[in-house]
């Protein structure tokens, strides 16, 4: 009884294991263009994960300066301007599209962003 309930198990799997690979077999020589179009779409998606990765390990830190009712963005480490606008978030939409392959990173204290007239700190992103 033992017996024949490992022989069952064993030939599903021998049986499940090699349909499957009759079914990817069929699958490629049915289509092989939509399994080429899959693969180069797995390699994509691959290939901008990574590049995401490696824009996080290396953002740019930025300093923030208000003069009347502009925003001025600087780079922290070199101090060269990046960017300005009449908000923030517009400053940071200007230096996005100037520089579309960088990841900024920046905090505004709360005593600054409440003299500033923002409602909080601010973190940029």
């Amino acid at each position: 009884m033992e017996g024949d309930l490992l022989i069952y198990i064993i030939l599903s799997f021998v049986f499940g294991y090699g349909l499957g690979h009759v079914i990817v077999i069929r699958k490629i020589l049915g289509n092989p263009q939509d399994m080429i179009d899959l693969l180069e779409k797995y390699k994509r998606s691959d290939d901008e994960i990574k590049n995401i990765q490696e824009l996080n390990k290396n953002p740019v830190e930025i300093e923030v300066v208000k003069e009347q009712s502009n925003f001025y963005l600087y780079s922290k480490k070199d101090k060269e301007f990046l960017g300005q606008g009449l908000t923030i978030e517009i400053a940071l939409e200007n230096i996005r599209k100037r520089y579309p392959n960088k990841v900024f990173n920046g905090i505004i204290a709360k005593e600054q962003a409440e003299a500033w007239g923002l409602s909080k700190r601010t973190e940029i992103r």
